[in-house]
């Protein structure tokens, strides 16, 4: 009885013990994967630092997205959208405004959405209700001089004359009270309200 007694214990504490030596192992493995969960996180944040610095090799953030006669008409615009109840958008992209009139899958689609994907307006005057496009205003400053600019904007002229889309050129020193009657006049014509 007493042999048998004590073959139980040993076993008990053989088993405590094997099961001690599995706890001690397991734990370990779970240390070690914290470990390297922890070394991915610190090579991931390197690896990103790495990447901004590389990436700071080819880009540099825009302080200001208009120049300071762009601001100066836009507080100008936005003080009379709000008269009227429309909304003053600035430097929107041509493609938010136009699109390719081809499927997406047409050998020419690319070239004719190539032509309008970098360019901007100014200032685009839209609907407070529906956002529907009233008007397209261009600021040409001494920029739209330049041979390049010239070229752009007859292109964008001559889309817009084809398409039916206002737009309006001013300079810097345009009479406000005169844009405010144009605007009053093709932003809130009745014309809109009934399309």
């Amino acid at each position: 009885m007493i042999i048998l007694f004590l073959i139980i214990i040993t076993i008990f504490f053989i088993l405590i013990h094997i099961d001690t030596q599995n706890y001690k192992k397991r734990l370990k493995k779970y240390e070690l994967r914290k470990e390297n969960q922890k070394n991915d996180i610190i090579k991931d944040e390197l690896k990103d630092k790495t990447e901004i610095t590389e990436l700071q090799k080819y880009y540099r953030k825009k302080r200001y997205i208009t120049t300071q006669n762009e601001l100066n008409i836009y507080r100008k615009l936005l003080n009379i959208c709000k008269k009227y109840n429309l909304i003053l958008l600035t430097q929107v992209a041509l493609y938010e405004i136009i699109e390719v009139n081809l499927p997406k899958d047409n050998k020419d689609y690319i070239k004719y959405f190539n032509k309008i994907k970098s360019k901007t307006i100014d200032f685009v005057i839209v609907d407070e209700d529906t956002t529907r496009i009233r008007l397209c205003i261009e600021l040409d400053d001494y920029t739209h001089n330049y041979k390049n600019r010239i070229i752009r904007d007859e292109f964008i002229n001559n889309l817009f004359k084809d398409l039916d889309i206002s737009i309006l050129r001013i300079t810097s020193k345009q009479d406000i009270e005169e844009l405010e009657k144009y605007i009053k006049i093709i932003c809130t014509d009745e014309v809109y309200s009934k399309e």
